[in-house]
């Protein structure tokens, strides 16, 4: 595996090229094939995922939220707390789609994504684990969050993300 820095532009609508030092070329060989994958490459992916699990996760809650609790065996939920949490990942899921078009100007949407899921799993199901209360529903939710917590730990491009000057 080898890394190539290319130059990014400054054009475009949605600020595509905001670092020219944040691009990186990523090739790797994969069952005798090489193949190329971009730093945005990689974060529209997550984009991508971000789009249709949260977004589809909160569009279910949101139109259906009987038939979510009843596919993850969830207890009842408070409709007002619950349809809270289905307007947030629907929330995620719409801002992918600008993450699709513009990745590095919004990798914060991906990185507060971050933070709330692993606090998520430092302050909720943690505890629950290790006091022996850990539901089997949230067995789940627990691998999908790991999921989203470790490909944005892969992707997001934390220099940009902590610069002094991100233009």
């Amino acid at each position: 595996m080898y890394f190539k820095k290319i130059a990014m532009s400054d054009s475009g609508f949605f600020g595509q090229g905001e670092d020219k030092n944040f691009e990186h070329d990523i090739k790797i060989k994969v069952g005798g094939v090489m193949v190329e994958l971009t730093q945005t490459g990689k974060l529209r992916i997550m984009y991508g995922y971000t789009f249709l699990g949260a977004g589809g996760f909160g569009l279910g809650i949101i139109m259906n939220p009987d038939l979510i609790q009843s596919l993850l065996k969830m207890p009842d939920q408070d409709p007002v707390i619950f349809g809270i949490t289905g307007a947030v990942y629907l929330a995620f899921g719409f801002l992918s789609i600008f993450g699709l078009i513009s990745p590095i100007k919004f990798s914060p949407v991906l990185f507060l994504q971050l933070i709330y899921k692993s606090l998520w799993l430092a302050g909720v199901i943690a505890p629950m684990f290790l006091k022996g209360q850990f539901p089997f529903y949230a067995v789940l939710i627990t691998i999908i969050f790991l999921t989203y917590i470790i490909g944005d730990l892969i992707t997001l491009p934390f220099n940009y993300l902590f610069s002094k000057s991100n233009h």
